[in-house]
């Protein structure tokens, strides 16, 4: 038997395990809400259990009948919507349907055009779209990006000739012959996709003693509505925190947080950017990052998929859940309302002729 033959039997059989599996929760899903529906005595009781049966099942193995009960019943579903669930759909979806997806912003390099259209301030870009080997550093400091990059990968601080910082694990160099090295690394491992960088402005509180780089604000927008925001700093080794947009810390996200952390404060004005420019993308999801100074906040990049988005708690991730489904909705009416959306359009034809 070959080794092609071998994993097509293994898969074969983790599939009638699944299906089998599938099967035999749904018919507990089934007996279970019976068992909690007769429930007369204690409405209490019975609300919790439904609540824990809802967290315990993913919304493609609610059987119809059980979920005909449940509307039939009044009862809600809050816990359905899987945030999860949702963000990988649209992954699918991305394929189907490529305009209606937010992946033409996620190029690092061509993202600036749209922003600008927005009016939004920006680090200086000093190099696009260059390769590693044509990388010419002539003002400092500033940072080196991958263009198609995630979770920090291949991105690194140059402070001076003789000091660079790798923004994913802290390391110091002295040399730029070590970080082309570093990046050579980055691009053999598939780290980064691709040989093309971008040289910006690095956004920093510099003065005599110290250099502090600037915090992340990852705004997690739902079509003109933040969900929350994860706050980053880059220094030692990274620190995180999620909060709500009214600044209380979000108890199940994938970074809850250090205590210690002092947090910035950010501001309305703050949320109410992020949702301005949310509102000018059709689409339900997308997380827009900033770099927040003590003075000044100025856009980062935008992230359509969140690359932790599955450590979710089920809690967290209902609720996150709940906005997607809500977004969908509201861009769904202003569709039908003859919304445009010209400056993402115009982005579109920009980038189309690049």
């Amino acid at each position: 038997m070959t080794k092609y033959n071998e994993l097509e039997q293994r898969l074969d059989s983790l599939m009638e395990a699944e299906v089998r599996r599938k099967n035999e929760k749904r018919q507990v899903i089934r007996e279970l809400f019976a068992q909690i529906k007769d429930i007369k005595d204690d409405l209490e009781a019975r609300k919790t259990l439904f609540t824990k049966l809802q967290v315990l099942t993913d919304a493609g193995d609610m059987p119809e009948n059980t979920l005909r009960g449940i509307l039939s019943k009044g009862w809600n579903l809050n816990h359905l919507p899987s945030f999860r669930a949702l963000v990988t759909l649209d992954t699918c979806r991305r394929k189907i349907a490529t305009n209606y997806s937010a992946w033409p912003l996620n190029d690092k390099g061509k993202a600036v055009q749209f922003i600008d259209m927005l009016d939004v301030p920006r680090p200086k870009v000093y190099e696009k779209a260059t390769t590693l080997s044509q990388i010419n550093i002539t003002s400092y400091p500033c940072i080196i990006k991958p263009l198609h990059g995630a979770t920090s990968s291949g991105v690194v601080i140059a402070f001076a000739a003789d000091r660079y910082r790798i923004v994913r694990n802290g390391t110091m160099l002295s040399h730029y012959a070590e970080v082309e090295k570093h990046l050579l690394k980055m691009l053999k491992v598939k780290s980064v996709s691709k040989d093309l960088w971008q040289i910006e402005e690095f956004i920093a509180d510099i003065d005599r003693d110290a250099v502090r780089a600037a915090r992340d604000l990852k705004f997690y927008c739902f079509y003109g509505k933040v969900g929350h925001v994860l706050e980053v700093e880059r220094e030692k080794g990274g620190k995180f925190r999620t909060r709500y947009p009214d600044g209380t810390f979000a108890k199940g996200s994938e970074f809850e947080g250090d205590a210690e952390f002092p947090v910035t404060n950010f501001t309305p004005e703050d949320i109410k950017l992020a949702e301005r420019i949310s509102k000018e993308i059709p689409v339900p999801f997308l997380s827009i990052d900033f770099l927040k100074t003590d003075d000044r906040m100025v856009f980062c990049e935008f992230t359509p998929r969140p690359g932790v988005y599955g450590q979710y708690k089920p809690e967290f991730d209902a609720y996150l859940g709940h906005l997607y489904l809500g977004a969908e909705a509201r861009l769904q009416k202003d569709f039908i309302r003859g919304k445009k959306f010209a400056n993402y359009q115009a982005y579109l034809n920009a980038i189309k002729n690049d």
